[in-house]
């Protein structure tokens, strides 16, 4: 994080000697494993990847002739006792200003990179692949537009039907992004083996019962099963 860092503060002192647009879909892999890396657990990492999104987007936006000041919504700094909701909508944030900055393809690249995370990350890459997943398709409030309380439920229940049923949720299917990336849709296959034992009707991601209650058993608790 400290080399690419360093590497990129030094691209933006040399932004006048640039020339046309950087248009290669491996900008938005870069943007989005940057920006998984946003609310890491260790502080001197997460510093970085908002350091890092920040002046990528200034990048951008000079070499495309527009506004670097565009990049300011992109600034947000580490508090430590934030909640998990502002932590999530933090990441809704930068994922929205990315999307407006990236182009299709880089769009598309990032949007495989943070269906990568959902299903092999750490449970809080989990749960930053899924909010990149929703706002690079313009599609942030339907996780973040609710009460308070209900967000991290809603957050786990996406993640279940992602991880476990294989499948997009409701809200996502047919969006034209998705549609266009197939290797993204592949990782949705159903799995050739025999099939699981269905879970329990009060943890089905589209059950009303879903509570408070049943997180423990979402997000890996000793006592799950």
């Amino acid at each position: 994080m400290k080399i690419i860092t360093s590497a990129i503060a030094f691209a933006v002192q040399l932004l006048p000697l640039f020339e046309g647009s950087p248009e290669i879909p491996e900008v938005g892999d870069m943007a989005a494993h940057l920006g998984l890396m946003i609310n890491d657990p260790a502080e001197t990492i997460s510093c970085k990847a908002r350091a890092c999104v920040y002046l990528l987007a200034e990048i951008l936006l000079h070499q495309r002739g527009q506004d670097m000041r565009g990049a300011e919504g992109l600034r947000c700094k580490r508090q430590n006792d934030q909640s998990q909701v502002q932590k999530y909508r933090d990441l809704a944030r930068v994922g929205e200003g990315l999307r407006k900055i990236l182009l299709e393809e880089q769009r598309r690249a990032f949007l495989q990179r943070a269906l990568h995370a959902v299903h092999n990350g750490p449970m809080h890459i989990s749960q930053a692949g899924l909010i990149f997943l929703y706002a690079i398709l313009g599609e942030a409030g339907r996780l973040m537009g609710h009460k308070e309380k209900e967000i991290p439920i809603r957050v786990l229940n996406k993640l279940f039907i992602i991880t476990c049923l294989k499948e997009l949720p409701k809200d996502l299917q047919g969006h034209s992004l998705l549609v266009t990336s197939s290797s993204a849709l592949a990782s949705l296959q159903p799995p050739t083996l025999a099939p699981a034992v269905t879970p329990a009707d009060h943890l089905h991601p589209d059950s009303p019962s879903l509570s408070e209650d049943d997180l423990p058993n979402l997000t890996g608790s000793p006592t799950a099963t």
